[in-house]
């Protein structure tokens, strides 16, 4: 089951207020345009879900990041000198391995360009895939963020965007290619839901040729670049020498038994496989009763405080792996 059938059934549960809600703004879905595409350039728009689900076979999957890599000592000591890349796996990599389940999406290419786009920053705050906001809707949805832009490009983004006080720049330096200035980019409520928008938006038509190639993280990556994801020359060359450097923090991660447990995810896998077959109040509830399977250690010994920052993760996985948001709540309620 993908993730556009899921979302499909749920919006064809009649009844279910809880999955009304959630699926509003999933339904309804805006054009969203990467940091870096000029200010004249339209988006390629996210494939519309169809009406009734199409039977496609499922794309292959990339190898779990980290497989098969050998690290060299200059490898490790790069590691325990500057440890953001190795961070960064840690932090998101259960939330790209779970789209990666459902939407086919490499979690390599989803964590690269993550870290690419927001220059490896963490948190709500980061500016995840590099998506324009719309500088009129709301502000809950919309911070105004420092990005490099073509100086080719510099005209056309003061005809948009001068009018808005939040907007800024600086003036280009001799003989550069590139500017800065300040642009509204699209808040996201965290990074679960910025990465299954992400994946949404390259299973629309435009990356098409990306598809044949979700085996390799790398062609994946290159065939996204020359679909025309973000402009600018050397945007596909940095893409994949970001994937080099997550697959060995992987690795790495992995050596110094950083990363938790896959349980959470395999019983995540679980809950969307219930809710894909039944996606009823009734089949919330099934998922709901998977929850203390998914919790690591004693589910019932657990703090209060340490409860709910379990849920959370589990919460964050399963909207990852396309669950609307409203849904995720009602299933993982303490």
């Amino acid at each position: 089951m993908n993730q556009a059938g899921l979302i499909l059934q749920l919006q064809r549960t009649a009844g279910n207020r809880a999955v009304g809600a959630a699926l509003g703004p999933m339904v309804v879905q805006r054009q969203e345009v990467p940091a870096q595409a000029p200010a004249d350039e339209k988006p390629v728009p996210a494939e519309e879900l169809p009406a009734e689900p199409v039977a496609t076979s499922a794309p292959p999957q990339a190898p779990a990041p980290g497989t098969g890599v050998v690290l060299t000592d200059a490898d490790k000591q790069r590691f325990a000198a500057d440890p953001k890349p190795v961070d960064f796996y840690v932090q998101y990599h259960e939330l790209a391995l779970a789209d990666q389940i459902a939407t086919g999406v490499p979690a390599l290419v989803t964590l690269a360009q993550m870290a690419f786009e927001s220059n490896w920053a963490m948190g709500a705050s980061a500016s995840f895939f590099g998506v324009k906001g719309d500088p009129d809707g709301p502000a809950s949805e919309v911070h105004w963020l420092w990005t490099t832009e073509p100086v080719t490009a510099r005209d056309s983004v003061r005809e948009r965007y001068k009018k808005y006080k939040e907007f800024a720049e600086k003036d280009p330096e001799p003989d550069k290619a590139n500017y800065q200035v300040k642009l509204p980019f699209r808040k996201y409520s965290g990074a679960a839901e910025a990465i299954a928008g992400h994946s949404r938006a390259l299973h629309g038509k435009g990356y098409a040729a990306a598809w044949s190639k979700s085996a390799d993280p790398e062609e994946f990556a290159k065939a996204v670049a020359a679909a025309g994801y973000a402009a600018g020359a050397g945007y596909g060359e940095g893409l994949v020498s970001t994937i080099r450097t997550l697959n060995k923090a992987a690795a790495y991660a992995k050596d110094k038994d950083m990363l938790r447990g896959e349980d959470m995810l395999k019983h995540a896998k679980r809950m969307f496989d219930v809710l894909a077959a039944d996606p009823s109040s009734n089949g919330i509830a099934k998922a709901h009763k998977l929850v203390p399977q998914a919790i690591p250690g004693s589910y019932a010994v657990l703090s209060d405080e340490g409860l709910k920052l379990e849920l959370r993760r589990l919460r964050e996985i399963l909207v990852s792996m396309g669950v609307p948001p409203g849904v995720a709540d009602e299933v993982c309620q303490p």
